[in-house]
Order: C-alpha cells, then structure tokens, then sequence
C-alpha cells in the first residue's frame, strides 16, 4: 500500500510514519541557558550527522508543558522547520558521558550500553543479537 503523508489514510490512524522509521535511536540532548540551568531531554528524532567534526541533530516537535518552544531548542541555536510545526536543531558534539563499565577492551561495548531504541506508537525495543560483518571493499 502507498501511504500519503499529506493526504492521510483515516485508516491508519495514528499517522504510521514514525512506525515505519525502526528503530530511532534516543539522543539525550543536554543545554545549559544564559543563566546557568542545566536541561537534559530525550529526543528520538535524533542522529549523527557528521564525524568530523562531530555533529548531530534532532526535531523537537510540539510545544513545551508550560507552552512556547521546548527549553532545548530556546538554549541553542536553531533553524525552522518548513511549516513552522517544529524545529530541527543542529549542533557540534563538545563531548559525551560514557559509563565506565561500557568500555571493554578500549572500545564501547553495544552489549554493555544496553540501548533503547524508539519504534512506532507506544513500543520500543531493546538490544538483541550482536554480531560482526565487513563491509565490501575493507580489509
């Protein structure tokens, strides 16, 4: 079947969009304001988008409880969305917390971070099987 985003199928309801883009990872977005106070907020909207330099990005969609724009996106710099309805935020990684004990030889352990990963609707998925694969053409 062929879904339209702009001309939504009633039968489908919620919107499948999100369903059908598996797993998202979850960044946890953290922005300290002009004075001071720290914010830490998951977005599942969230990828890396460059390694040098590190960057990443995420949509902050909706409007904050108290209303307004969502207190990550009023810290940083951020750019529109195309219809006003969200914002799309990019930004260079200055550093990342990693756990201890998820380090494993000189090396982040995927088993040992024990990821989340945002599914459609209401469901999320753990970690399952782990294993190795060369990518073509490297060594």
């Amino acid at each position: 079947m062929f879904f339209s985003c702009e001309q939504p199928d009633p039968a489908l309801s919620p919107d499948p969009f999100k369903a059908c883009v598996v797993p998202r990872p979850i960044g946890w977005i953290s922005t300290v304001d002009a004075a001071g106070h720290r914010n830490l907020a998951p977005f599942s909207f969230f990828n890396a988008i460059s390694e040098l330099p590190p960057m990443v990005m995420f949509c902050a969609n909706g409007e904050h409880k108290d209303g307004g724009e969502k207190d990550s996106v009023t810290e940083i710099y951020n750019l529109p969305c195309e219809e006003e309805i969200g914002r799309m935020v990019m930004g260079r990684v200055l550093g990342t917390h990693i756990a201890d004990g998820a380090i494993v030889n000189g090396r982040v352990s995927a088993a040992r971070l024990a990821p989340i990963a945002r599914l459609g609707y209401r469901e999320y998925a753990a970690l399952g099987e782990i294993f190795k694969m060369t990518r073509p053409g490297t060594p």
